[in-house]
């Protein structure tokens, strides 16, 4: 069941990833970031946007019912769900779009790593960002 409780709570963990994801922006913007950086960077946006399309789909399974119980009508839940399906789209292809750039960036950070002595270069970690 919706409430506001559960809608505040909701909002402020929203909030709070965005203010993680400017804080990124602002570290990428003001350094230069290497190959392992920006690997790192990557593949999080690559998991972020993955996420972001499991959070869309949800709404897109849910819209229906929650604009049912609110007394609005069947076209208004049609046009929202028809939105976030755009949404969803979009995010999964710019998913999709970003694993070349992984590919590039990951044969990037293997040839530093064979060329610097005593295997100096940091290691790109498979999963930087918990699931």
């Amino acid at each position: 069941m919706d409430t506001g409780h559960d809608g505040a709570r909701l909002r402020v963990a929203l909030d709070e990833a965005r203010r993680l994801v400017d804080y990124t922006g602002r570290e990428v913007t003001t350094s230069a970031p290497g190959p392992v950086a920006a690997h790192a960077v990557v593949e999080g946006v690559h998991h972020l946007a993955s996420a972001l399309a499991g959070l869309v789909n949800a709404l897109i399974e849910r819209v229906p019912a929650a604009v049912a119980g609110s007394g609005r009508d069947e076209h208004a839940a049609n046009e929202v769900v028809a939105d976030l399906r755009a949404m969803h789209g979009c995010l999964t292809t710019g998913v999709l779009l970003l694993e070349p750039t992984l590919d590039d960036l990951h044969g990037l950070v293997r040839q530093r790593a064979d060329g610097e002595p005593d295997g100096a270069a940091t290691a790109v970690p498979d999963a930087p960002f918990p699931d």
